[in-house]
C-alpha cells in the first residue's frame, strides 16, 4: 500500500474513532450524585431529604426515581439540581429508612441513568424542649430524650428567655428574649450545636411569641411598636429564617392580633383577635380571615389533616363562666361541643396522630386541675394525672402520639412550676426537670 493510501486509511480510521468517542461517551457517563441527606443514626423525624444531581435532569424522571422505604406520602420541591422531598408528617421514630434513586434519570439531553444509589439512615426519638428561669432573670435551654437518664442543658442566657419555637426539621430554634424591661428580641438557636445569631432585634419594636411555617420557609411572629418607650398593641408579622421582614400579615391599621397557629399544610394561620378574643383564620390563598365567634382568647390547636380546630369556648350561664372544648371546621365554620361544660376545659391539643384531644380539667368546686384525653369526637374522656395540691397545665403531644408533656404549678408551699411527663395508656408520671416556663417537642 502506497504512502498516501495508508495516510487516508488512518485519517478515517482516526475519524471513525473519534465520532464512536463522541457518540458513546454521554451513553456511558453516568449522572452522579454529589450530595444527599440526611445521614447518620440521629436524624430528626422532622427531615427534609435532599439529592443533589452532578447536573441539570428531567425533574419528572428523577421524582419517579425516587423512593424511600418504609413509603411515606410527601412533596417534592426543587432548587437548581437539588431535588427535596418534605414527607407529610414526621418521620417514624427510631426507624431506618433506605432512599434509593432508581435507574431512569434523565439529565437535559435525554441520557438515560443506568445505575440506582442507594443511602440509609436512622431516625432519632422525639425530644422535650424545656425553658428555665431564674430569679435573677437568667434563662437556660434544656433537650431531654425519653429514653435518655436526664434533661441536658444546651444553652445559658443572661438575657430572659420568654418563648422557644422549633424549626420543622428540628435543627434550630427561635427564641424570643427579652433584651430591655419592654423590648423583645429574636435570635436563632442552633440545637445541635448550642450557638446562636440575631435573627430580628429592631430597636422601634417588640417582638413576642413565634411560629414558624410547616415547611420552613416562613416565621410568624407577634410584634409591638415602640414609640418613646410605649409598646403598641400585638400584630401578626411575617418573617423570613434569615431575618428577613415581610411586613404585618392584615394591611388594616387597626389589626390587633397575637399567638399565631399554623396549619400542618402551611395554608392558613390560626390567631387570637386582641379585640374580640376570638380565634381568627388567616386564608393565604383566599386573603381572607374568617373567626369563630364564643372563643376564649386561648391559642386554638389544628388536626393534622388541616380541616379542624379544636379551642376553648367561653359563654356566660346563670352560675358565671362556662368554659368548655369546641371543634369548628376550619372551612365551614361548623361547630361541635366535645365538653359540656359542667367543669372548666381548657387548652385542648390535638394528637399528631389525629386519634385524641388532651386538655386540662379544672373541676366546678376545685381548685386543682389535672390532664384529660378524649377522642376527637369528645368520646371516652379519661384523667390521667391528679388534680391533688396542684394545677396540671398546657398539654403537648410527643409526635408518637404516646406521651404528654405537661407543667405542673404547685398550690402549696413556694410557688414552683416543673416540667412532666405523663404517658397516654397507662397514666404513669414523671417529673423532668424543676422550675421550668414552657415545654414542647421537636423532632
Amino acid at each position: 500500500m502506497v504512502y498516501s493510501t495508508r495516510i487516508i486509511f488512518s485519517s478515517l480510521a482516526l475519524v471513525l474513532l473519534t465520532a464512536i468517542v463522541i457518540w458513546r461517551g454521554p451513553q456511558v457517563r453516568e449522572i452522579a450524585i454529589v450530595a444527599q441527606g440526611p445521614n447518620g443514626d440521629q436524624v430528626s423525624t422532622g427531615a427534609v431529604i435532599s439529592v443533589t444531581f452532578s447536573r441539570p435532569v428531567d425533574r419528572r424522571s428523577a421524582e419517579q426515581s425516587f423512593s424511600i422505604d418504609p413509603i411515606e406520602p410527601g412533596r417534592f420541591f426543587w432548587s437548581d439540581q437539588t431535588l427535596s422531598f418534605q414527607p407529610e408528617r414526621p418521620l417514624q421514630a427510631r426507624t431506618s429508612y433506605q432512599v434509593t434513586i432508581r435507574p431512569g434519570v434523565r439529565d437535559t439531553q435525554g441520557r438515560m441513568n443506568q445505575s440506582a444509589v442507594s443511602w440509609e439512615f436512622q431516625t432519632r426519638g422525639p425530644r422535650l424542649l424545656m425553658i428555665t428561669t431564674e430569679p435573677d432573670g437568667s434563662s437556660a435551654i434544656w433537650v431531654f430524650d425519653p429514653a435518655a437518664d436526664g434533661p441536658e442543658q444546651i444553652f445559658t442566657s443572661a438575657e430572659t428567655i420568654m418563648s422557644i419555637a422549633p424549626s420543622p426539621d428540628g435543627r434550630q430554634a427561635v427564641m424570643t428574649m427579652q433584651r430591655e424591661p419592654q423590648r423583645g428580641v429574636l435570635e436563632l438557636l442552633d440545637l445541635e450545636e448550642g450557638s446562636t445569631r440575631s435573627l430580628v432585634d429592631d430597636p422601634a419594636a417588640s417582638m413576642g411569641s413565634a411560629a414558624w411555617s410547616p415547611d420552613g420557609g416562613f416565621i410568624a411572629v407577634e410584634r409591638r411598636a415602640l414609640l418613646d418607650g410605649v409598646v403598641g398593641q400585638p400584630r401578626i408579622w411575617l418573617a423570613q429564617p434569615d431575618g428577613t421582614s415581610l411586613g404585618p400579615l392584615s394591611s388594616a391599621d387597626n389589626d390587633i392580633s397575637y399567638a399565631p397557629v399554623w396549619s400542618p399544610d402551611g395554608n392558613r394561620l390560626a390567631l387570637i383577635d386582641g379585640v374580640t378574643q376570638e380565634v381568627g383564620v388567616y386564608d393565604f390563598f383566599s386573603d381572607e380571615r374568617s373567626a369563630i365567634a364564643g372563643s376564649s382568647g386561648e391559642a386554638p390547636s389544628w388536626s393534622p389533616d388541616s380541616w379542624f380546630l379544636v379551642y376553648t369556648a367561653v359563654s356566660t350561664t346563670t352560675n358565671g363562666l362556662r368554659q368548655q372544648i369546641q371543634s369548628s371546621n376550619s372551612v365551614t365554620n361548623m361547630m361541635q361541643d366535645l365538653t359540656d361544660g359542667a367543669s372548666a376545659d381548657l387548652s385542648p391539643a390535638w394528637s399528631p396522630d389525629g386519634r385524641w384531644i388532651a386538655f386540662t380539667r379544672r373541676e366546678a368546686q376545685g381548685v386543682g386541675s389535672s390532664i384529660w384525653v378524649m377522642r376527637d369526637d369528645g368520646s371516652q374522656p379519661r384523667q390521667l394525672t391528679s388534680a391533688e395540691r396542684h394545677q396540671d397545665l398546657l398539654p403537648v403531644w410527643s409526635l408518637d402520639s404516646q406521651q404528654i408533656a405537661f407543667l405542673r404549678s404547685s398550690l402549696e408551699g413556694t410557688p414552683e412550676t416543673d416540667a412532666w411527663l405523663v404517658d397516654r395508656e397507662t397514666g404513669e408520671s414523671r417529673k423532668v426537670l424543676d422550675n421550668a416556663s414552657q415545654v414542647l417537642w421537636t423532632p
